[in-house]
């Protein structure tokens, strides 16, 4: 399944490298929401190298969410718990959570709203990207 433009080296480095490296700075636990999980990063690599209590990995896309499944079946991440829907729609289900993380989509004044019923009182949000544009003023 072609999840990505991504090949060889540049899709570990992005996909995988980059993603451990940041949860060993930041060292996550707890609860866990990965939105927009398409590929399975963060979500994967951080449930694995973390092992959070619980990890949402939320997924809007049919076709996404059951490789999604499938990868967290098939490495035995009993974890892992995949919505196959948008986050707003699913929101009051994945309380409470203390982290958060996006890849490869805009962390907007609206989501960032939007998260707010899932949120632990000091919750973070950890946005993956390329882009030079900030994300919301915080």
């Amino acid at each position: 399944m072609n999840l990505t433009a991504l090949e060889g080296e540049a899709l570990v480095r992005r996909l995988v490298a980059e993603p451990l490296w940041v949860a060993e700075q930041l060292k996550p636990g707890g609860r866990y929401l990965d939105i927009g999980s398409g590929n399975g990063s963060p979500g994967i690599p951080w449930q694995i190298h973390c092992e959070f209590n619980t990890a949402f990995l939320v997924e809007a896309h049919q076709r996404r969410s059951v490789f999604l499944r499938h990868i967290a079946h098939s490495l035995g991440l009993g974890a892992v718990r995949v919505h196959a829907a948008r986050v707003e729609e699913c929101v009051s289900d994945l309380a409470p959570v203390g982290w958060i993380t996006l890849q490869g989509m805009r962390l907007t004044a609206d989501l960032y709203e939007s998260l707010s019923p899932a949120c632990e009182e000091a919750a973070r949000i950890v946005w993956f990207t390329r882009g030079a544009d900030p994300p919301i003023a915080p």
